[in-house]
Order: structure tokens, then C-alpha cells, then sequence
């Protein structure tokens, strides 16, 4: 068993090298593999990362891909992560600057512990814990890889920082209906906002044609909604819906009324 590769050679030696040093404190002089073989027990656990290896067993239930995945990681970017592991190591020697296997690696260890933190909560102890492990900038464990990787120095540590700021705060996406009429053309007929919201797509329609036919707006006028709004602010100031079956009729009848109204009001001023 002990000759069988897991996943693949250079993966294999990362996490052999993990057994023999794991007792040692985290230092700048452990193998950049080692560190990473760490940061993924820290996320997963040493059971979900080690048993797998032990067993042999990476695409199975309960293997090494369906342990990343349980937080949330694709598998597009388990498959990705694993090939730019192996990548890595067969480019070291090359010096390559900036060495982009090495930057995507800590861009998914990245996304795997900020997804973590999504399902679990946030715990700022814990995202502190875990950017001793990342070639953050100003992280002096990891200073010599940041000098021998990277060019842009911030790349990580902008990238950090900005699933840390989506990680501690709590955003929430909620689908806006884009059919959804104002408000008040529902409440016209008795409906209150929190019915539209809870409203599926089929509902909502239905209710929408109930609000045109009862402000007599035809399917056939083009700009429905601004006759809507018309004949909404028409009956909040008359109290009826002046309607003829003609949004256009009924702007009209809308506008006589309100010249006549300003007639009346001049001749009383004329006649005082």
C-alpha cells in the first residue's frame, strides 16, 4: 500500500513530509508543501485531509475530493487545486517569477477557509489562526515565499482581505421581481407589501392584470405603467378610478377635470 501514489507523486511526498515534521512549530523553514498539507488540516481537519491518504481513497465517498467539497469548493476547483499542486513542485526549480501555481494554490486555500467560515460563522480568533499560514504580506512565517513567488506582493493579502470583509459581514441576496408594480396600485385593491413579496412569478402575474383591469387599462396600450400611475394618483385624490376602458381616454378625462377645476378657481378669484 505504501508504494501506491495518492493523487499524485508530489502530493504524496507533501503529505509524508506533514507526518514527519507536524509536531514542529510553524516556521518560515518548513517545505512550502508541508505548510500547505497544514493549512488544510487546520480548514478540514487532520481525519478528512490524512484518513484518505491512508486508505488511498481520493475520488470515493468520504474520500480526499468529497472532504474539500463539503464546504462548499466545486469540483472544477478541487480538480484545478490538485493540478496546480503538482505543477508547482515540477516548476520549482525553474524560479519562475511570479510563479502562478503557487499564487492559485493560496488563492483556493484561501476560498476553502472563507467557505468554511460561511457554513460555520465567523471567528475572528480563527481568521487570525489561519493567516499565519498565507503568504500574506506582512506574515513573517511566510515572508521568503512571498520575495521568491511573488511580484506583486499584495496580491494575496488584497485577496484575503477581501473574502474577510465578505466573511464578516453579513450580505444577503434576495431575487427582486422585475414585474412588480408600485406599491400603492396594490394597495388600491387591498393587497399589503408583504403578500407582493411572497408573490411567485405566476401569482404576481395575475394580480398585475387585476390592477390594470381595475384602473381600466388594456393589454393594448404600450406605456401601461405611467397610465398607471396616473390613474393610481387620480383615485387616491378623487376616490374612483375615472375610467373608460382607454388609458388614453381616461388621461385625457383626467386633464379636463383638472382645467376645469383651475377655471372655477380663476373666476372666483375674478368675482371677489
Amino acid at each position: 500500500m505504501e508504494n501506491i501514489i495518492f493523487i499524485s507523486q508530489e502530493f504524496s511526498k507533501a503529505i509524508k513530509d506533514y507526518l514527519l515534521t507536524k509536531e514542529q512549530p510553524l516556521s518560515g523553514s518548513l517545505p512550502f508543501f508541508v505548510i500547505v498539507i497544514r493549512s488544510l488540516v487546520f480548514i478540514y481537519g487532520e481525519l478528512d485531509i490524512i484518513n484518505p491518504y491512508i486508505t488511498k481513497n481520493e475520488t470515493n465517498l468520504g474520500g480526499f475530493d468529497s472532504n474539500l467539497a463539503k464546504y462548499g469548493l466545486d469540483k472544477e476547483s478541487i480538480d484545478d487545486f490538485k493540478i496546480n499542486v503538482s505543477l508547482y513542485i515540477k516548476t520549482i526549480n525553474e524560479m519562475m517569477k511570479p510563479n502562478k501555481y503557487f499564487i492559485q494554490i493560496e488563492k483556493y486555500l484561501i476560498d476553502m477557509f472563507f467557505q468554511k467560515v460561511l457554513v460555520n460563522g465567523y471567528s475572528l480568533e480563527e481568521v487570525t489562526e489561519f493567516s499565519k499560514y498565507i503568504a500574506l504580506c506582512d506574515n513573517k512565517i511566510m515572508q521568503d515565499y512571498v520575495e521568491l513567488y511573488m511580484e506583486d506582493k499584495e496580491e494575496i493579502s488584497k485577496y484575503f482581505q477581501s473574502k474577510k470583509f465578505l466573511a464578516s459581514h453579513n450580505f444577503s441576496l434576495e431575487s427582486v421581481n422585475s414585474n412588480v408594480l408600485f406599491m400603492e396600485a396594490y394597495q388600491a385593491l387591498g393587497y399589503k407589501e408583504n403578500q407582493i413579496k411572497n408573490f411567485d412569478e405566476q401569482e404576481l402575474y395575475k394580480v398585475n392584470q387585476e390592477v390594470y383591469q381595475f384602473f381600466g387599462i388594456p393589454d393594448s396600450e404600450e406605456d401601461k405603467n405611467t397610465l398607471l400611475k396616473k390613474a393610481v394618483n387620480y383615485y387616491k385624490k378623487y376616490g374612483n378610478r375615472l375610467t373608460s376602458g382607454s388609458g388614453f381616454i381616461d388621461f385625457l378625462l383626467l386633464l379636463g377635470v383638472i382645467i376645469t377645476l383651475l377655471l372655477i378657481a380663476i373666476l372666483l378669484v375674478i368675482n371677489m
